[in-house]
């Protein structure tokens, strides 16, 4: 068990809890160990949730909307998820939304088709189809 688990089980058990002394008794910082203990730390998952464009839930529903529509045989296309998020939340994702997202959905989403295609790729494809 870490040291700072150790203080707030201390803390929990005493009769009154004395951060100052269980922060010398474990050689924990008194601030650090007040603020666990007060509930005012959050764990860096649910520090990352508030600054996401879509809550974890809502992220699922897109996943599961991609996943669908992949089973469909429909694969949706980057601009296609952006506009589901969208309506999701109400808000344009910025452009570096959708690779984050991809990041944290890498065991449950098949990306392969929700990669943008390079602009040089694209006009040199482009090209070469009207020669």
């Amino acid at each position: 068990m870490a040291p700072i688990d150790e203080a707030i089980a201390f803390l929990r058990i005493a009769d009154v809890p004395n951060v100052s002394e269980a922060a010398r008794k474990f050689r924990i910082g008194r601030s650090t160990l007040s603020r666990h203990f007060r509930g005012k730390r959050r764990s860096i998952a649910m520090a990352n949730e508030t600054k996401q464009l879509l809550s974890n839930n809502r992220e699922i529903v897109l996943v599961n909307h991609i996943q669908r529509s992949c089973d469909w045989c429909l694969p949706p296309t980057p601009a296609i998820v952006a506009a589901w998020a969208k309506e999701l939340c109400g808000q344009q994702p910025n452009k570096n939304w959708l690779a984050g997202s991809k990041a944290r959905h890498k065991g449950v989403l098949d990306c392969r088709y929700l990669n943008a295609i390079n602009l040089l790729r694209h006009k040199a494809d482009s090209a070469a189809s009207y020669r």
